[in-house]
Formats: C-alpha cells, structure tokens, sequence
C-alpha cells in the first residue's frame, strides 16, 4: 500500500528558500502558496524520485503538471522558480529534490521498518503453515500436543504409500475447503479427527469450513495466505471462530423469598 503524507516541518514556512519562492511566485507574503507547491512536488517524488533525490525524468513539463494539480499559477515558471530558489538541484546527471533525505528521512525509516514487520511476519507465517514434512505426500503435517496419532491404514499395493481410508463426511469437507498449494490431505484429516474426539460434530466442522470459504471468496484471498486444513483444524482452533455463536440465554427472574409475598400482591 502506498503512502500518500509526507513530513512538514513548521520551520518551512519561514525558510529563506521558501520564502524566496512566494516571491517569486509573485508575492513574498503568500508562503502557503510555495509550501503547497513544494508538499506536492514532494508527495510525488516518493514514487517518481530515489533515495538520493534524483528525479527519474528530466522533462520539467512533468513537474508542470504536477504543480498545476493545486495552482492557477504559471506551472512552468514555479518550475523554474524550484530550481533558482534551490528547492530543485539541477546538475549533470538529472534534477534532484533538495535535501531530500533531511526532509523525509523519517517517512524513509518508517517505510523501512514496515517493509521489515511484513518480511518478518510472512516468514513466521509460512513457518507456522509448512511445519516439518510429511514425507508421504511431501507436504507439512505437523503434529499438535494431544492430538492422536496419524490414522494407521495398509500400504497402497501400487505405490507401497501410507494409504488412508476417509469418512465420506471428510471427503465432502475437503471438496469444499478453499484451495490451497501443498495443502495435505492427510494430515488435515488427523486433526479433522482430534476436533471429533473432542466432541465437536462433523457437521460443525463442515458449517465452519463453508463459512470460511465464503471469507476467502469474498475477501479474495489466494495461494499460500489460506490457511492448511491441518492449521484450520489444529490445537490452535482456527475454525472455531467460523462456528455460529449460540445466544446467551436469558437471566432468569429471581423469584421473591418473602413468604408472605403471595399474600400482600393483592393489596399492592
């Protein structure tokens, strides 16, 4: 997502450059005007400019027309008032944005501290999805505390495999799971089948993952950011949050402990 601020410091109104520019846009008291002018030129250097400040084109016309989102003001003379008051360094090589790291270096931080917060998460996240391999179906099928064992089944006769015999609620379950890569089968049937130990019914289940496809369908998720089977039915009780809640039954009305109550209601 991108980030559409940028930093203002409240000493920019009265910076000689700025006011410099007011001037020279035609009067020295309007400084908002040139503040206005260079916030703008600044929001669209976060995608048009690199670190360093340097402008990815050399056409001034592209500045004009940026400046001339806010201003009836000569856009081209703004343009060249930039770079004669030293908001814009003209130099071999291209334009820069003065400064440029002075003024956003904290939008710079704040960038780079998300961007880290996100690779962080996503290698968290798929670690907690890929879990140790199964070798079996060379997907993940990791194990939860108190969960039973994997379903014990006689090898396949052809390819010597694990084989397992599924209910046929399971195989309804499954068809209707959102599909996901390297999504085990196997492994998601073993906590499938912990969930039923515990008590919960196959047609809870089922109702959590309908409910939870329609999420997926609705929110557009994809790939690897829907959840393995195993996880949505692992200790963690990931599917629990698609169960309908029951409501909360009534608080019942105390009853009077007056023993003499049923004799004086007909005085009241």
């Amino acid at each position: 997502m991108k980030e559409y601020w940028t930093a203002v410091y409240d000493t920019i109104f009265e910076h000689p450059k700025t006011i410099e520019l007011a001037e020279k846009l035609g009067d020295i008291n309007e400084t908002g005007l040139a503040v206005g002018i260079l916030v703008a030129v600044w929001i669209w250097g976060k995608d048009n400019a690199d670190r360093d400040g340097k402008i990815n084109t050399t056409n001034k016309n592209v500045l004009a027309k940026v400046i001339s989102n806010i201003t009836a003001a000569d856009p081209k003379n703004a343009v060249e008032a930039l770079i004669s008051c030293g908001w814009i360094d003209s130099k071999e090589d291209g334009m820069y944005l003065h400064d440029w790291s002075t003024w956003q270096g904290e939008w710079y931080k704040l960038k780079d501290k998300r961007e880290k917060d996100r690779q962080r998460k996503t290698k968290k996240d798929d670690a907690d999805e890929a879990g140790p391999r199964d070798e079996s179906e060379g997907e993940p099928a990791p194990e939860g505390e108190g969960d039973p064992p994997p379903v014990p089944a006689p090898p396949d006769k052809k390819t010597g495999l694990p084989r397992v015999n599924y209910t046929p609620e399971y195989e309804e379950l499954w068809k209707a799971y959102p599909k996901r890569p390297n999504n085990s089968k196997v492994a998601g049937y073993n906590k499938y089948r912990a969930r039923l130990n515990e008590g919960n019914t196959p047609d809870q289940l089922m109702e959590a993952v309908l409910q939870y496809s329609a999420q997926v369908k609705r929110e557009g998720t994809k790939g690897k950011y829907i959840l393995h089977t195993q996880t949505f039915f692992g200790p963690s009780y990931r599917f629990a949050d698609f169960l309908q809640k029951e409501p909360p039954a009534e608080p019942k009305k105390e009853e009077s402990k007056n023993p003499f109550d049923q004799y004086t209601r007909s005085f009241r």
